[in-house]
């Protein structure tokens, strides 16, 4: 019994310390995200490292005219701090964000910027939550803003 206990626990583990399986993980959460808050996120890949940082790399944001919002070529972020960030608790002690491409745009007829008109999706989701938001070292690489 206990053989068979310690065979499924390593064959959990060899499952999800694939690439692959935590793309796909990855994939999921982001297409919740889009579904709760009409969003258009995508991750390209997820890696969880064996000294506990989640990478997620290759990330695209498209604005409310399927227009790039923000690029990030790569994210890092200590994965205990993922589950509070998934709810809405954004206390974090380290990020790292490498080649940020942020775009902020006001199209003529919009009234608003295309980043305040994303952050509106959230605030409408979330009326009666109060945000906590903090990053006690953030890193930032090689970005570009673009601003029309």
């Amino acid at each position: 019994m206990l053989g068979i206990f310690i065979l499924l626990t390593l064959g959990l583990g060899l499952f999800f310390s694939s690439e692959k399986v935590q793309t796909k993980v990855a994939s999921q959460l982001t297409k919740r995200i889009n579904k709760a808050y009409t969003t258009n996120i995508s991750v390209g890949k997820a890696k969880i490292s064996l000294q506990g940082e989640i990478d997620l790399q290759h990330i695209l944001v498209l604005d409310h005219r399927q227009d790039s919002l923000l690029y990030v070529d790569k994210l890092s972020m200590r994965l205990d701090e993922l589950e509070g960030v998934l709810k809405g608790n954004y206390q974090l002690t380290k990020l790292a964000i490498n080649r940020p491409q942020v775009s902020l745009k006001t199209y003529a007829s919009d009234s608003l910027s295309n980043w305040q008109k994303f952050f509106e999706k959230f605030k409408r989701n979330n009326r009666q939550k109060k945000m906590l938001a903090g990053i006690e070292k953030l890193v930032i690489s090689n970005g570009l803003l673009y601003i029309e």
